[in-house]
């Protein structure tokens, strides 16, 4: 037994020398002879060039957020300064971010099974580069998750302060210099985003106060673009729970867009939550900026409730509860978007209590469109309207929405009190079925359908009147002011064009 004890004892030296000896090795050595090694395996990390330009030292400090014995324990805490990671050869600048300094904490106990455990990095004044080639190539695009061989990487928060970004997207068109800087003292983030949400839809929270502004400035589409805004200063990539908060107020050509709200789970951006506002001169507009098929219409403006889950090919964004106006007609509703194979897919519903006819006239190609941006007016002595639809755009998107407009306001020789309908497009081809309007005391049902996958256009369209009482289909004309008499009756027609005075 003594022999045994005598054994344990020496063993246990051996391992609390070589615990000494670590501990020394680490804090003495001069790691800057080590920069080569720690460049390469980074390098073969991230699949980009990296580089520690400047001092790389080390020094043991505990780690007070550590939990169980990592908390007794002294951290090696690293500190490299004047750090960059090259842009791939594409890109037209030469480095994707430049920092000051990055510092961080590897768990000691982590290390023996093979996992690099970042509780916290800190960036000190980040320049970073963002870019999009018009081929879809972005330079944002990593292979991260694992070190180099066998070793893992687990990452918690990431902690920045003052810094710049860049973004030059060609696919949308759009060239922003943003700047953040410290908002000198914390706002929380209760103080910017309101007590409630539209609609009754309980509003974002978020633990963290807003700590940094920014500004931003550049084009979009050769037009002056603008934003402003606030952000918090931790974003917590281990815990998928924990949201960050952001605010921003952009304007973008003609339109205007402001959001408050919070992001969970940043390194997949799996999570949006936001109270998001817009307007502009044309929902049409709103193509460049979100990739979502939307029909020309006079100014508008929303206000709603955005949550999203953002996935690599299936990310999906409701817009809750939301009020809005599209010329004087007022909206309500909630809408779906979801990106997936083979098509992204709009579907929701939508209602409107007031609605004036003539903002419905883009919708069906009246009172002026646009095609390749060029208006397109109607002549003063053509009915049916003669500017094209934009079909072009209908196979980036399909649509399932449900419409109903409760009043109409109209023009005394229009009879139209009412309508209904339950949009759906797909691959191209745009149905209405069915198309149901209040007709002069009567009803009108019709099934539409246009195949905009096909140049020219192929049209078909059934329609069913019952009960439309004479003396209201005719209101201007004296003689029918005192009939008693109705209409009822069905058509069916086909035709080809691209409008819907050609079809």
């Amino acid at each position: 037994m003594g022999a045994v004890r005598k054994t344990l004892i020496w063993l246990v030296g051996v391992v609390l020398a070589l615990i000494v000896v670590a501990i020394l090795f680490v804090t003495f050595f001069d790691w800057n002879r080590a920069r080569p090694w720690v460049d390469g395996k980074v390098s073969a990390a991230i699949g980009r060039p990296f580089a520690i330009n400047g001092d790389l030292s080390v020094h043991w400090a505990r780690n007070p957020d550590a939990g169980g014995a990592s908390a007794w324990i002294p951290w090696p805490r690293f500190t490299a300064r004047n750090v960059s990671v090259a842009n791939p050869a594409w890109a037209k600048a030469r480095q994707f971010a430049t920092l000051e300094q990055i510092q961080f904490s590897l768990s000691p106990l982590a290390l023996l099974g093979h996992t690099l455990d970042i509780s916290t990095l800190k960036l000190t004044r980040p320049d970073v580069d963002l870019e999009r080639d018009a081929s879809g190539r972005a330079n944002w695009n990593f292979a991260f998750g694992h070190a180099p061989g066998s070793w893992n990487l687990e990452l918690g928060d990431v902690v920045f302060d003052r810094g710049k970004l860049r973004v030059d997207d060609r696919v949308l068109d759009l060239h922003l210099d943003v700047t953040v800087e410290p908002l000198g003292k914390p706002i929380p983030f209760g103080q910017i985003v309101a007590s409630h949400a539209p609609g009754g839809a309980p509003p974002p929270r978020s633990d963290q106060s807003y700590h940094f502004g920014w500004t931003a400035h550049g084009t979009w589409r050769g037009a002056t673009a603008r934003g402003s805004g606030k952000l918090g200063s931790v974003l917590a990539v281990r815990n998928a729970t924990m949201p960050f908060p952001l605010q921003a107020d952009l304007k973008l050509r003609d339109l205007h867009v402001a959001l408050e709200g919070t992001l969970t789970d940043p390194a997949h951006l799996a999570a949006l939550d936001l109270r998001l506002r817009m307007s502009g001169a044309n929902m049409a507009h709103l193509y460049a900026l979100t990739g979502v098929t939307l029909p020309d219409t006079p100014p508008f403006s929303t206000d709603g409730h955005l949550t999203g889950n953002l996935h690599p090919g299936h990310s999906v964004f409701h817009y809750r509860d939301f009020d809005g106006t599209v010329g004087a007609s007022d909206l309500h509703g909630s809408m779906t978007f979801t990106t997936a194979a083979p098509r992204p897919k709009l579907s929701g519903t939508l209602t409107s209590n007031r609605l004036r006819f003539s903002d419905l006239a883009p919708l069906v190609g009246a009172g002026g469109a646009k095609k390749s941006d060029v208006s397109v007016q109607q002549p003063p002595d053509k009915l049916l309207p003669v500017a094209p639809f934009l079909t072009r755009r209908w196979k980036a998107m399909d649509a399932d929405v449900h419409f109903t407009g409760k009043h109409i306001v109209r023009k005394a020789q229009l009879p139209i009190s009412n309508l209904s309908t339950h949009l759906v497009m797909d691959a191209g081809v745009l149905t209405l079925d069915p198309l149901r309007f209040g007709v002069a005391g009567g009803d009108l049902d019709s099934s539409i359908r246009l195949d905009g996958s096909a140049d020219p256009m192929k049209g078909r369209m059934k329609i069913s009147l019952r009960g439309a009482e004479l003396k209201k289909l005719f209101p201007t004309v004296d003689l029918m002011k005192t009939s008693l008499g109705e209409i009822n009756g069905d058509a069916a027609l086909s035709g080809t064009g691209n409008s819907i005075a050609k079809l």
